[in-house]
């Protein structure tokens, strides 16, 4: 089950589509760390919001209190403490909401960032598609008489696939023109060869059939007969051999 989702066993389609959120998850990663950084120096520098009211105003007394900007009343000596420990408070609980929202949202866009990866994935290898189906429907097509007058004939830039597609149509056409030349070949020599043996057996027939034949022309003729019909298998073999893509299914040894 584990070696099935090994990353070696994943389709084009899905390397394109984890390439493309990695790297989306990888540069939001990088962007939400800026922000968090570059967030916590601006809260380094600033105050949490309000502050404290001496009250009343006079020199320092002891016994002098301070409100803070929730109202609080404190003893003076105690306002500095508690407006230190509120912004320290408030500096956490804004990078806490950064780092938790952020983080949410980030999952969220990179996993949308993965469907539309796949998406894009599948449209751009479409092409690519197109032309694995031709040729499994040409690899499909019987071997006597396969369809290499398909061509893929792409359409669109000129860029990497187009060219493959361009250069597997070339590929077709040599091979079209390569068992052509072989079917011509063999009807061609089917004739040449057969032919003139067909002649000759005619001609030993007429000779030793003939009347008043000598039986030495008779012998010889029929000895020339058996020559020739060997002849005959041996090419219609070798002919039958050259016609034929198939394997052979049945050896016997001779």
């Amino acid at each position: 089950m584990t070696a099935r989702f090994a990353p070696s066993r994943w389709t084009l389609r899905v390397r394109l589509t984890v390439l493309w959120a990695t790297s989306f998850l990888l540069a939001g990663a990088v962007l939400l760390t800026v922000t968090y950084v570059l967030v916590a120096q601006s809260l380094d520098h600033r105050s949490a919001p309000g502050g404290f009211f001496q009250n009343p105003k006079g020199p320092p007394d002891p016994n002098q209190t301070a409100t803070l900007a929730d109202g609080r009343n404190v003893p003076l000596s105690q306002a500095s403490d508690l407006l230190r420990s509120d912004q320290a408070n408030y500096r956490r609980e804004t990078l806490d909401t950064l780092l938790s929202r952020g983080a949410l949202a980030l999952i969220i866009v990179g996993v949308l960032a993965g469907i539309a990866g796949w998406l894009m994935a599948g449209r751009a290898l479409s092409p690519v598609a197109h032309i694995t189906a031709t040729a499994k429907r040409i690899a499909g097509g019987p071997r006597s008489a396969p369809g290499l007058h398909e061509r893929i004939a792409l359409t669109g830039p000129q860029d990497e696939v187009k060219e493959l597609a361009d250069t597997f149509d070339a590929m077709l056409e040599r091979l079209d023109r390569s068992f052509d030349g072989q079917r011509r070949f063999v009807s061609n020599a089917s004739h040449e060869l057969r032919t003139p043996l067909a002649i000759n057996r005619a001609l030993i027939e007429v000779a030793i059939t003939r009347a008043g034949a000598p039986s030495q022309l008779v012998d010889l003729g029929e000895s020339l007969l058996s020559v020739n019909a060997r002849h005959e298998r041996l090419i219609n073999g070798l002919l039958t051999l050259a016609d034929s893509e198939n394997e052979i299914t049945e050896r016997v040894p001779v």
